[in-house]
């Protein structure tokens, strides 16, 4: 959980407001709170999962907005810019999953990103060996996102993490 969110925390310069897509929120939106957030929207499509999330007695620092809807459709929609937009779903498996590592959703993402803003995704498990397949489907992914970003940095953890900005990035988290 802690990957998931301090890899993009730590590279934004604002973090006032962040879009979080899929993943556990009672794991993490306390890493996402333990920045200075005002808002967190997120957006997870299956409305049982999102109330299941949440219970009434949970309290927040800042505002949550739980969206309802499909990532892809509200991203393109929302007018509303952001200075984080981390993206949990699973690995680009599936034609549905497939179109979250795409230019088109990519740049959408970009329209929704404050300047300097941040975006961060994981396709897939940080091995450290990567046969034929994983080098083709990241690539894939990071040439796309480099389509679309000044600056795209791979970080391998638990996961492999696409970490990606207009503005300069660093991988040096310990620093």
């Amino acid at each position: 959980r802690e990957e998931n969110i301090h890899y993009a925390m730590l590279q934004s310069d604002s973090t006032e407001k962040v879009i979080l897509i899929s993943g556990s929120l009672p794991s993490h939106l306390p890493e996402i709170f333990k920045y200075p957030v005002n808002k967190v929207i997120y957006i997870e499509r299956d409305p049982a999962l999102a109330r299941s999330e949440i219970s009434p007695t949970d309290t927040f620092p800042g505002e949550l907005i739980i969206a309802n809807n499909d990532a892809f459709r509200y991203i393109r929609s929302s007018d509303e810019l952001v200075d984080v937009v981390i993206l949990l779903i699973p690995p680009p498996s599936t034609l549905l999953l497939n179109r979250y590592y795409t230019n088109e959703f990519f740049n959408a993402v970009k329209k929704r990103l404050n300047a300097g803003g941040i975006f961060m995704c994981s396709p897939g498990p940080g091995d450290n060996y990567f046969n034929r397949e994983s080098i083709n489907l990241y690539s894939s992914v990071n040439n796309s996102l480099a389509g679309v970003f000044k600056n795209v940095k791979p970080v391998v953890g638990n996961k492999l993490y696409f970490i990606a900005s207009d503005k300069e990035l660093s991988v040096s988290f310990c620093q």
